[in-house]
């Protein structure tokens, strides 16, 4: 497993209140198609291009029925964790999952708590795009984000009792997912009751991003093919609503989400 990065209690705390200010990236996919060790990346075939954005689609629309990502692993996923961005070096240290060293989880615990916070975050960024234009993001302070959280959170925050002491690994686990868990649900109710994508603010929002797709000068627009550090690796990228990054490889001849990633702001 891999070392926390930040003390327990201010972890705890950011998890609580913190909406994240990254819905101005919107959707980075990184598509990883295995290809021979000895062939030089190739440019993505309209096939493949179609079938990496119907995934995506999907993927998307069921994300947004449901809520939650704990129930898609089998439904998306690779079926091997110990051979995805779960455990690797570079992903597995990302805010998106950055398990406490010496937790020793099993594969479904890893999920979990992977799975949670990945949550957290993305229904977080659905309630922002519901309430401010993206282009006044990179404004707002501290003070406004804490204003634009529900008020079920924020009351849900003062009633937190921190440990004075960092806990053991596996408390530590079981103390941030118990928070998480019980965010993600507040937020669940908050988006059932005022749902998102029905508020003018968020058609709009939409509608910007869609327009910023076919800026010449965005980088990100449309899709290209990249090659990766190895030679035997080619990546596709592309943009879909709201900061949401995922990594997809080959798993018996069909695309399978190798890591799903909430981007840095």
């Amino acid at each position: 497993m891999l070392q926390c990065s930040r003390p327990v209690n201010s972890d705890v705390r950011r998890l609580c209140i913190d909406m994240n200010k990254a819905l101005t990236a919107g959707l980075l996919c990184l598509v990883i198609l295995g290809i021979a060790p000895t062939t030089s990346a190739k440019k993505l075939t309209v096939k493949e291009k179609r079938e990496v954005q119907t995934l995506a689609d999907r993927f998307i629309r069921r994300l947004r029925e449901i809520r939650d990502l704990r129930p898609l692993m089998a439904e998306f996923f690779v079926t091997d964790f110990r051979k995805s961005g779960l455990t690797d070096p570079f992903w597995g240290r990302s805010v998106n999952l950055d398990v406490p060293f010496g937790a020793n989880l099993s594969d479904k615990e890893l999920w979990d708590f992977y799975a949670v916070k990945f949550t957290d975050v993305y229904l977080s960024r659905l309630h922002l795009a519901s309430k401010v234009p993206l282009e006044s993001l990179n404004d707002l302070n501290s003070e406004d984000f804490e204003r634009l959280t529900p008020q079920t959170i924020l009351d849900y925050s003062k009633t937190l009792k921190l440990p004075e002491r960092e806990p053991p690994p596996r408390d530590q686990v079981q103390l941030i997912y118990s928070i998480k868990d019980h965010k993600v649900k507040l937020l669940q109710q908050e988006l059932a009751q005022r749902p998102p994508e029905e508020t003018a603010m968020f058609k709009k929002n939409l509608a910007l991003f869609r327009a910023q797709l076919n800026d010449k000068r965005n980088s990100w627009g449309g899709s290209a093919s990249v090659t990766g550090d190895a030679p035997y690796f080619r990546f596709i990228r592309m943009e879909i609503p709201f900061g949401v990054g995922l990594v997809l490889v080959r798993e018996h001849g069909q695309l399978k989400i190798w890591f799903a990633a909430t981007l840095p702001d």
